[in-house]
This record gives structure tokens, C-alpha cells and sequence, in this order.
């Protein structure tokens, strides 16, 4: 199972924090890590651009952090410093944890981190860059039945929460900076509507940003996913 380090970044983020939710209840993809120092900063930055949330609010979002994430609890950011060649000095804890937990991805949605680095220095890092929309997009690809667990999920939260005029899933991953897997669960929400596979396929192709296996398999893709919405 891959081994992936969440910064403070995609956890600050709803839509993205509840589609990671929604991913390691459907089903065993990857494996989450993170530390008490990206909790603390996570918390930090909701709490100061949502001043009226209650603290149940926020207990209850750092106990669906800590739901769904392995904490690496100690990491020896002298020793990392030596390896680390980010832009910003601030992150050398998130290489230290990424690095300790042998982590092969690190999940995170800042493009400055290693944007000085050219393609050969990238590819000696000891993990993987992902953004979230990296992210989301693969896992999906994996198994149409996860995606289609982690959608009903999604589905059933959102069926009691959203008025007629709230946005889509979709639209809220686009608004998210995941405009990538947005595509897919649009598609995903399409079957689930009882439009066709060969029907949604027409409509949406899928184009050369997914991979070539998923645009050649993509009509049995979406047989894969049942039109129902209730639990599975």
C-alpha cells in the first residue's frame, strides 16, 4: 500500500479533506500520514479565516484528520535539513516527517515548494509531488468500484446538507483546484443518473491529461459504476 504525507494545505481544504475521507472508507488504496505540527498549522489557518466556527466544529474536524492519518510523531528536521532542497525553510518539517515515514508521496497543493527544481532533481527526491488533483485523479483511475464507494459516500453526507441552488460535487472539487477529477466524478454522477457509459463517454471524452489506459478502458470504466446512491 502507498505511503502518503498530507500537509497542511489539502487538510485546510473541505472538499479535499472529505474526499480523502471518502477514499480510505471506501477502500484500502493508500495509507495517510501527517504530524501534530501540520494538524496545529491546519487548525491555525481554518480558525483564522472561519473566526465563527464553534469549537465543536473544530474539534470535530481535527478528529476527522486524525480519523483517517497515521502520525508520525518524532523526525529529526537537522538531519532532513541536509537533504532538503525546498524554497521555503518552513517546510524542512514536512520533508523531515515525509522522509522518516518513508512516505511515497508527499500530498501537497504548494507549486513553489520545489518549483526551482528541474526534472532530473525532482525525480532524486526520496517521494513523489503530488497536488490533490495529482492525487485524486490515479486513485480513481485504480478502481472504478472505490470511486464509486467514495462518491455514494460523498452523496449520502451531502443528500440532508445541500439546498437546490448548492453547488455540485464536481463544482466544488473544480473550486477546489481539482478540475482534473472533477471530470471523472462528473462522469461517475452521470452513471449514477442512468445516462449510459457509451452516452457519458460521447459527451465527455476524456483527453490526454488521464492516462492512456484509462481513456482506452474508459466506456468499461463506467460500467463498473452502479446507478444506485445508497450505502454500500
Amino acid at each position: 500500500m502507498q505511503r502518503v504525507f498530507v500537509d497542511a494545505n489539502i487538510l485546510y481544504s473541505k472538499t479535499q479533506r472529505d474526499w480523502l475521507y471518502a477514499f480510505y472508507q471506501a477502500g484500502p488504496l493508500f495509507q495517510l500520514y501527517s504530524t501534530e505540527d501540520v494538524f496545529a498549522e491546519t487548525i491555525a489557518h481554518i480558525r483564522d479565516n472561519r473566526p465563527e466556527l464553534s469549537g465543536g466544529q473544530i474539534t470535530g474536524i481535527r478528529q476527522q484528520i486524525q480519523e483517517i492519518t497515521q502520525v508520525i510523531t518524532d523526525y529529526d528536521c537537522v538531519k532532513a535539513g541536509k537533504t532538503f532542497v525546498g524554497a521555503d525553510p518552513g517546510d524542512l518539517h514536512v520533508h523531515a516527517a515525509a522522509v522518516e515515514g518513508r512516505c511515497d508521496y508527499l500530498l501537497s497543493n504548494d507549486r513553489k515548494l520545489y518549483a526551482q527544481l528541474n526534472e532530473d532533481e525532482l525525480d532524486a527526491l526520496p517521494y513523489t509531488v503530488f497536488t490533490a488533483d495529482d492525487f485524486f485523479c490515479p486513485a480513481a483511475e485504480a478502481s472504478a468500484i472505490i470511486l464509486d464507494r467514495a462518491l455514494t459516500s460523498q452523496l449520502n453526507y451531502w443528500s440532508g446538507k445541500m439546498m437546490d441552488n448548492s453547488p455540485r460535487q464536481c463544482d466544488l472539487l473544480r473550486q477546489a483546484s481539482c478540475p482534473l477529477f472533477a471530470a471523472l466524478v462528473e462522469r461517475a454522477m452521470m452513471r449514477k443518473a442512468g445516462v449510459s457509459p457509451l452516452e457519458i463517454d460521447r459527451q465527455h471524452p476524456l483527453g490526454p491529461e488521464y492516462s492512456l489506459d484509462m481513456r482506452s478502458g474508459s466506456v468499461q470504466y463506467l460500467q463498473q459504476i452502479s446507478d444506485e446512491i445508497s450505502e454500500y
